[in-house]
């Protein structure tokens, strides 16, 4: 995650799991989890009108580095996103993605969840 610009640290999960946790410069962030390989990755993304176009290319970029077949997808349902909530999980070529908003008072967190 270093390579997206996310700087962070380990913090396993209770049961021992390696979790790596971190945050970007705009204060997104970003989680891998797995023992002997990625399990789960997941971004959250604060995306207010100010910083919409930005937050959508680092969505992009996390999508495109970790599922690549689920960029066009996950950007067609963020651009459908309307001040309602999203909850969507999509399968693709060995992986899973789900896609979730949550409308606050300046624009929306999106969360991006990808399972291998």
């Amino acid at each position: 995650m270093q390579d997206l610009g996310f700087d962070g640290k380990e913090s396993p999960l209770l049961d021992g799991t390696p979790r790596w946790l971190g945050k970007d410069s705009a204060s997104n962030i970003a989680e891998v989890i797995g023992k002997d390989k990625v399990s789960t990755v997941s971004m959250t993304v604060a995306a207010d009108t100010a910083h919409a176009q930005e937050s959508g290319a680092r969505l992009g970029l996390f999508v495109g580095t970790w599922c690549p077949s689920a960029t066009s997808w996950v950007t067609q349902t963020l651009g459908s996103y309307s001040g309602t909530d999203i909850d969507k999980t999509k399968s693709f070529y060995g992986c899973s993605v789900q896609m979730q908003t949550l409308t606050v008072s300046d624009g929306a967190l999106v969360i991006v969840s990808i399972d291998h």
